[in-house]
């Protein structure tokens, strides 16, 4: 039995089996959609440097292509924002269900044992399903609330300083 069939069976016996399976899906979007958010950021500055460094060295003489390109970028630029901004959202929806769930089984847990009804800790298993609800609610390299902040800075900012670029790119042409 492998330590994910023994953690499924716990939580098939629990009082709390339909929460805890909900935190367990809970977890892994929050999981995909906090790498989503990290790809959409590196393509971000990926599309900035590539333009900043390469596009402005190959096409340094060719108006047009510039234009084209600047053209391209910018909506790409707006693109990956707009993105940012939904994956952000949605992220923050999933995690505010998981914390009302949350909230709920850890209020039980409290209720219950303040009137005796379990003489012992809640099970292993349920505890680390919490609490590994609770470290996915963290976006990639931060941690605690003030992560989705950071990564909407971020996002605004990359694509702000992708359309400057081009703006002052274009004035060179």
């Amino acid at each position: 039995m492998t330590e994910r069939d023994k953690i499924l069976k716990e939580v098939e016996q629990s009082p709390f089996r339909q929460q805890l399976e909900e935190l367990i899906y809970i977890s892994k979007k929050l999981r995909a959609y906090g790498l989503y958010t990290l790809i959409g950021l590196v393509l971000s500055i990926v599309l900035l440097a590539t333009y900043v460094v390469l596009l402005q060295l190959l096409y340094r003489g060719e108006s047009y292509i510039m234009f084209q390109l600047s053209l391209y970028a910018w909506s790409y630029a707006l693109l990956i924002m707009v993105f940012g901004i939904s994956i952000l959202y949605k992220f923050n929806s999933i995690r505010n269900k998981g914390m009302i769930i949350y909230d709920e089984i850890t209020e039980e847990i409290d209720w219950s044992s303040k009137r005796k009804e379990f003489l012992h800790r809640p099970p292993l298993e349920t505890r680390i399903i919490i609490k590994e609800f609770l470290k996915s609610g963290d976006l990639p390299f931060t941690s605690g609330p003030n992560g989705q902040s950071f990564y909407l800075i971020l996002y605004i900012a990359v694509s702000i300083s992708t359309i400057i670029m081009m703006a002052l790119m274009g004035e060179s042409i």
